[in-house]
């Protein structure tokens, strides 16, 4: 009987260790399909079809432009802008009333002692039966 218990033991241990195996060559294959690979990865697999790999290094910065030469006197600034008269709807608004909002009564915390919690605790547990 041991025997027989044993054997059906290792019976389903096998066939879970199979299924899993499956399910792991079909999890594998359709991660396969839906990752990318770099596109190196793709030049070195097959060159012919891979598109133009960049060069390792980037191209040289282009040189800085030639300082400008300085003017002698200072651009003239623009004569400052007039400010654009109020917009008649705005002038007739309502003014925004600010609302304060109370602050919440504080409560007095009352540090309770351990006597007091064992006493809460004994009280919230249920009674037995007599």
């Amino acid at each position: 009987m041991a025997d027989q218990n044993k054997e059906a033991a290792m019976s389903i241990i096998k066939d879970i260790i199979v299924r899993a195996s499956e399910a792991s060559k079909v999890a594998r294959s359709l991660e396969a399909e839906t990752r990318q690979p770099p596109p190196l990865v793709v030049a070195l697999d097959n060159p012919q079809s891979a598109a133009p790999v960049q060069a390792a290094r980037p191209n040289p910065p282009p040189p800085p432009p030639p300082p400008a030469a300085k003017p002698s006197a200072p651009p003239a600034s623009p004569p400052p802008k007039p400010a654009p008269p109020a917009a008649p709807a705005l002038a007739k608004a309502e003014p925004e009333v600010v609302k304060e909002i109370p602050e919440p009564p504080k409560e007095a915390v009352k540090s309770a002692s351990q006597s007091d919690v064992l006493a809460m605790i004994a009280r919230s547990a249920p009674k037995k039966p007599k």
